[in-house]
């Protein structure tokens, strides 16, 4: 695991993985639909329909609730395993708890020759505080995939993991693990995924203090809390700052495509 990356085998159970794709119809309807997200879903060159299941988007169900509750209580001890292995041979704990952000569950048609094509990384793509605060990404395999499609392949480390029914996969959030999902051709590719943060300042603060708050649910931000962020943040912004965010945009958008052409196969 000197790349990062690591692969926990038949993490997550076969039941659990066969009774989200049998009801993916009935979760769908409870949530919102792909072309409600169209913009983002055409700058990132992908092909999917996910369904949230961070509770913030107030259409989510009970059903939903027990879901995200389910990989909760299975990825936080090995998110504990994969960290130790980098903390503990050096007499080292981490100071502070991680926190669990909403996940959601993603599905690839093999129609549309699903995939999530540009590489990307997970801090990018949002000015939410919960994005910033992203230091790690979980992801399970719902099925098995044919060999030679639907890897998520992995740009600096030259590596593509291909989907296996049940196994996770623990990686960094940051720009050196850039990443994109490639297509499916012959079957429909299921995932459920996710992030984990770093704690709010304020949480950290408490602990220094011989506090001992716990992370509930509804500490988590808000889509009102982002949506009053991100208002007060550009009422600051000068002009000049604008000019140079639209220039980033436009960069960006450049480089991806070269990425996307030079790395086609």
């Amino acid at each position: 695991m000197n790349n990062f990356i690591k692969v926990f085998p038949k993490a997550m159970s076969d039941v659990l993985s066969d009774e989200i794709i049998a009801n993916w119809d009935s979760l769908r309807n409870d949530s919102f639909r792909e072309d409600d997200n169209a913009d983002n879903m055409d700058f990132y060159n992908r092909t999917d329909s996910f369904i949230p299941l961070d509770m913030r988007h107030g259409n989510d169900t009970d059903e939903h609730g027990k879901l995200k509750d389910s990989f909760r209580h299975k990825i936080l001890p090995l998110i504990d395993e994969y960290t130790s292995k980098y903390t503990d041979g050096l007499g080292m704990k981490l100071p502070i708890p991680f926190e669990f952000e909403g996940c959601q569950i993603q599905k690839y048609s093999h129609k549309d020759s699903g995939g999530y094509y540009k590489f990307h990384y997970e801090q990018a793509g949002g000015i939410s505080e919960n994005v910033t605060r992203r230091v790690l990404v979980w992801m399970v395999y719902l099925n098995d995939v044919p060999v030679g499609e639907g890897e998520t392949e992995f740009l600096y480390q030259g590596l593509r993991v291909q989907p296996k029914k049940g196994d996770l996969v623990i990686w960094p959030a940051a720009f050196t693990h850039t990443h994109r999902g490639n297509p499916v051709y012959t079957t429909d590719k299921y995932i459920a995924t996710g992030w984990i943060l770093w704690p709010r300042p304020e949480f950290v603060q408490a602990l220094h203090n011989g506090e001992h708050p716990n992370i509930k649910e509804e500490d988590l931000t808000s889509r009102e809390e982002v949506d009053k962020n991100c208002a007060s943040m550009f009422a600051h912004l000068k002009q000049e700052d604008l000019e140079t965010r639209e220039k980033t945009d436009k960069d960006n958008a450049a480089m991806y495509a070269v990425q996307n052409k030079t790395m086609s196969y």
